[in-house]
């Protein structure tokens, strides 16, 4: 049995800048702005999932548990 979520949740876009890179700043921008969820479904739930590598999940997930804003922290 998986982890059963329960509350209002969202689906956030993966953010990417001109160069094609990972905008880990408007990222931020997104956690910041849909904070008041009760969670996240990242790494392409939005459409994205096919042209996301590892390295760039990883990021993702990185960066979503050290910037949580509920935490106190956003950098």
């Amino acid at each position: 049995m998986g982890i059963r979520f329960s509350g209002t949740g969202v689906a956030l876009v993966t953010p990417f800048n001109q160069r094609e890179e990972l905008d880990l700043e408007s990222l931020g921008k997104l956690l910041l702005h849909t904070s008041e969820v009760d969670y996240w479904v990242i790494n392409g739930t939005t459409g994205e999932s096919p042209v996301l590598t590892e390295s760039e999940r990883n990021k993702i997930i990185q960066f979503v548990n050290k910037n949580n804003p509920r935490n106190g922290i956003c950098q």
